[in-house]
């Protein structure tokens, strides 16, 4: 007779992956807003890549300091919950590995003829 395999999850896993990013991601976000918050730089600068600044001339009202510090913030914010997102999406995914694993050991071992 074949002795029974015990398989032992640990289910805070499934919560600590989406926990982990949720801290990473609001660390981020964090440190974004208290940086555009203490910055006084005017975005007309273009950023030093080695020779190509890219610029784009859209012929709208240059945004004030104050328009682009709004402006950057809403984008990192977007951009969080975005993320937030796809912590979640990999959280369930591991929920949904254990519930798939846990469902095949519950399937009958031997088939009826």
């Amino acid at each position: 007779m074949e002795e029974p395999i015990e398989v032992k999850f640990i289910i805070e896993d499934v919560i600590n992956v989406f926990l982990d990013h949720l801290k990473e991601t609001t660390d981020r976000v964090t440190h974004i807003y208290y940086s555009i918050e203490a910055s006084d730089i005017d975005i007309k600068k273009p950023l030093p890549s080695d020779s190509f600044p890219i610029t784009v001339n859209n012929r709208k009202t240059p945004k004030t300091i104050n328009e682009q510090k709004i402006s950057s913030f809403d984008w990192a914010i977007r951009k969080a919950f975005e993320d937030f997102i796809n912590g979640l999406t990999k959280s369930l995914k591991e929920a949904n590995k254990l519930l798939r694993t846990i469902l095949l050991s519950q399937r009958s071992k031997f088939s009826k003829k």
